[in-house]
C-alpha cells in the first residue's frame, strides 16, 4: 500500500539522519527523542571505556533503548486517544526507524562515519557541524513529515501535542 511507502521511507529517511548526521555531532532533537538523546549523552559520559571510534554506535544504541522505553506509556496513551489506524500506522513507523538505526548502527560498512573531522581545525570542525545539523535536520524533517502526511506520528510527545491540539481546538503549531 502506498501509506506503508511512505512511511517505510519516511522511517528509514529519519533514522539515516538521526544516526549519521545529528549523534554524530551530538546534536539533540527535540521533544521525547531529545530527551532521550541528553540521557544517553550523559549516560554514555559514565562510560569511559567506550572507545572514541565506537561513539556514535553506542550512543544510537543507548537512545533508542531508552526511547523505546519512554515510548511504552506514549503507547499506551495513544492506544487511548486515537484511532487503531492512527496508532497502526505510527507504531510501524516508529519500528521501521528503530530497526533501520539498529541496522545502520551495526551492519559493517554502514556504520561508518560519511566524514571523518577527527585531525581537522576547530573552524571546519564548527562547520561540521553547523552542515551536519542542517542536512540532518532537512532529511528528518522530510521523514517525519512523511507520517505526518499519512496520518501517522513517530511516536514520541507528538501524540501528546496532538492530542492537547484536538481537545483545545488549537493548532499544533504553538504546541
Amino acid at each position: 500500500q502506498k501509506i506503508y511507502l511512505y512511511l517505510t521511507l519516511g522511517a528509514i529517511l529519519s533514522s539515516f539522519a538521526t544516526y549519521y548526521f545529528l549523534v554524530e555531532v551530538q546534536i539533540m532533537a527535540a521533544g521525547l527523542a531529545g530527551i532521550s538523546n541528553g540521557i544517553a549523552y550523559t549516560l554514555n559520559d559514565l562510560f569511559p571505556w567506550v572507545d572514541a571510534g565506537n561513539r556514535a554506535t553506542w550512543d544510537i544504541m543507548l537512545y533508542w533503548v531508552i526511547y523505546l522505553i519512554a515510548n511504552i506509556p506514549i503507547i499506551y496513551l495513544t492506544t487511548r486517544w486515537f484511532s487503531k489506524k492512527f496508532l497502526i500506522y505510527s507504531v510501524y513507523f516508529f519500528t521501521i526507524n528503530f530497526i533501520s538505526a539498529i541496522i545502520f548502527a551495526n551492519v559493517p560498512g554502514l556504520n561508518q562515519k560519511i566524514i571523518d573531522m577527527t585531525d581537522a581545525s576547530d573552524a571546519a570542525q564548527g562547520l561540521q557541524t553547523f552542515m551536519y545539523a542542517l542536512l540532518g535536520g532537512a532529511i528528518y524533517g522530510i521523514g517525519t513529515g512523511m507520517a505526518f502526511k499519512v496520518g501517522a506520528c513517530t511516536m514520541g510527545l507528538d501524540p501528546v501535542s496532538k492530542f492537547i491540539s484536538r481537545e483545545k481546538d488549537i493548532s499544533i503549531a504553538p504546541i
